[in-house]
């Protein structure tokens, strides 16, 4: 359309040459080779566009990337458990005397040779009450019993913990497998109604598809129209300027007629006028079919979605039913496992009236071995912390009549105190002896070192072996609390200046890891080999190279080898 109007300047140019003649014979000529010329250009131009259409691809899906980086990561192992003491002593009265002096509480901090019970010597008996029982029997029974009911008391703690966390599983799952039974049921109505639409749905898509072509060919007719009416237009506007812009006459020359074109001005302005209007209505006329062939494709698109979404979500909801019944199974089955063994435990823990009778029974095989004298002197002596910790119990009070061998105060060590944790089977081999650990209790941080690992396992609640090991704190305080629950963060691995990927990028199948790279707009599946594993990244040994470009998470749909618009994050 451009070069039409070139051509029509350069006609009109030629009209105030002197041979009349010529200029109208050199219009003759040209005008019809160039008409001719803008015709075929025209023509090209729209085959261009439909051929275009039809050949038009769609466009890519896009992927989200990111760079492989260098850096440094550590992998740290988290969990928490109970603060305990790893040293307690209970302490009895070595004499019958009256209690003179009880300076401390449950809860208390002692220091080692602290006064911790003082006796009134004048209300010491004569006589020692001495038990006729052999000192290393009473012993080795006292420390076998009270060993096998500690260790009953663990499993019936861990188990009774175990069984109140696997109820609440179980009952939320009972929830789920309820809820995705009525979820399947409405989408089972939703596929066969949707099986039903499919036919209606392929008569729409038949529909919109000729009425697109409809549009296809109502543009090609509508582009040489539109050049037409540009043409007319264009002419006409030159006539005008050529009327509205008559050279002026010579004043001095002669008075020629003056010719009224006034009305000639008005009739080209006039259609100039109505020409516009006619091209502004065919212009609008191809924009809205621009517009209503948008809407075709993105309608058949929609329409040819709709037939397999219906079926994909019923197997989905019933893959999810079944794996959500096979899991409340086996929590039921766990459930009643740990309820046994919980109630068999409990039947094998000592009283604390029963360990109260061991220790005084041991107690008097020792008093038994001491004579009368000895006896005075600890009672002047009075009882003393033999190690710095917190008071656990206080069975006396001040002026409190006491008999020999009663218990009278239980000091457990602060000074040597440990945090028990629990290591599953993926975790055992990055725990080690010796590794470090941060442990956070009460708002307070400390250092710790794994001391020790259980080579026994034990089932948890979820009916996994796990194994269990100490932490010990490497600089207690007086802000230890005995008895509560303290995080553990345990330094497992580390590793510098390496390859490093987010660990959503990591995918897992029995060919082993591999994540998915973008090369020349290309999908292609990388295998790798990953070391250190923190929250967030992963170390890559082998298989990438710094800077590749890997996708982020793998949507559905994406295949080794397909074309994708890469989009970095």
């Amino acid at each position: 359309m451009d070069e039409k109007q070139v051509e029509l300047i350069e006609v009109e140019t030629l009209k105030p040459e002197k041979k009349p003649e010529k200029k109208k014979q050199k219009r003759k000529l040209t005008m019809p080779k160039k008409k001719t010329f803008i015709l075929g250009a025209v023509g090209l131009l729209v085959l261009y566009i439909v051929v275009s259409n039809l050949t038009r691809k769609p466009p890519l899906p896009a992927v989200a990337v990111t760079p492989v980086t260098r850096g440094n990561i550590e992998q740290t192992l988290d969990t928490s458990g109970l603060v305990s003491s790893l040293s307690e002593k209970t302490y009895f009265s070595p004499v019958s005397a009256n209690i003179a002096k009880l300076p401390v509480a449950v809860g208390d901090n002692v220091s080692a040779g602290d006064l911790i019970v003082g006796y009134d010597l004048d209300s010491i008996q004569e006589q020692v009450q001495k038990a006729n029982l052999e000192l290393t029997a009473a012993r080795s029974g006292y420390h076998d019993s009270l060993n096998k009911s500690n260790e009953k008391a663990d499993e019936y703690s861990q188990a009774k913990h175990d069984a109140e966390k696997l109820y609440a599983e179980a009952n939320d799952l009972r929830s789920k497998v309820a809820g995705l039974k009525d979820q399947l049921a409405q989408a089972q109505k939703e596929q066969a109604g949707q099986e039903a639409n499919n036919a209606v749905n392929q008569q729409k898509i038949a529909e919109l598809q000729k009425e697109a072509a409809d549009l296809e060919t109502e543009q090609a007719q509508l582009e040489p129209q539109i050049a037409e009416k540009q043409r007319q237009i264009a002419e006409k506007q030159e006539k005008l300027d050529a009327l509205v812009n008559q050279p002026e006459t010579d004043s001095s020359a002669s008075p020629a007629p003056i010719e009224d074109h006034s009305a000639e001005i008005e009739q080209l302005k006039q259609e100039i006028s109505t020409l516009q209007s006619e091209l502004d209505a065919l212009n609008k006329t191809q924009a809205d079919n621009d517009q209503r062939q948008k809407q075709i494709a993105d309608e058949i698109q929609q329409l040819q979605s709709a037939g397999g979404a219906a079926a994909a979500k019923v197997v989905q909801l019933q893959a999810d039913l079944e794996k959500a019944s096979t899991e409340l199974s086996q929590k039921e089955a766990e459930l009643a496992k740990r309820e046994s063994v919980r109630d068999s435990a409990q039947a094998s823990i000592l009283s604390d009236e029963m360990k109260t009778q061991l220790q005084a029974n041991t107690n008097l095989s020792e008093l038994a071995a001491m004579s009368t004298n000895e006896l005075l002197q600890l009672a002047r002596a009075g009882i003393k912390a033999e190690f710095s910790g917190i008071i656990t119990k206080v069975n006396t009070k001040e002026g409190a009549a006491t008999a020999e061998g009663t218990e009278l105060i239980t000091v457990a060590s602060n000074r040597e105190v440990m945090v028990e944790i629990s290591i599953t089977k993926y975790d055992l081999e990055k725990i080690a002896v010796g590794q470090k650990a941060q442990i956070s209790l009460a708002g307070h941080q400390y250092t710790g070192t794994v001391e020790k690992i259980s080579r026994v396992a034990e089932v948890n609640a979820q009916g996994t072996p796990v194994i269990h090991a100490q932490v010990r704190f490497d600089n207690p305080d007086d802000n230890i609390f005995l008895g509560v629950e303290a995080k553990v963060s345990v330094n497992t691995a580390k590793a510098e200046n390496t390859l490093l990927v987010p660990v959503e990028a990591i995918n897992t199948d029995r060919q082993g890891s591999f994540v998915y790279a973008v090369e020349n707009g290309l999908l292609i599946r990388k295998a790798v080999e990953t070391g250190v594993t923190s929250d967030d990244a992963a170390e890559i040994k082998s298989g990438l190279s710094e800077g590749d470009l890997i996708v982020l998470s793998a949507a559905a749909g994406l295949q080794e080898g397909m074309q994708v618009t890469p989009v970095q994050q």
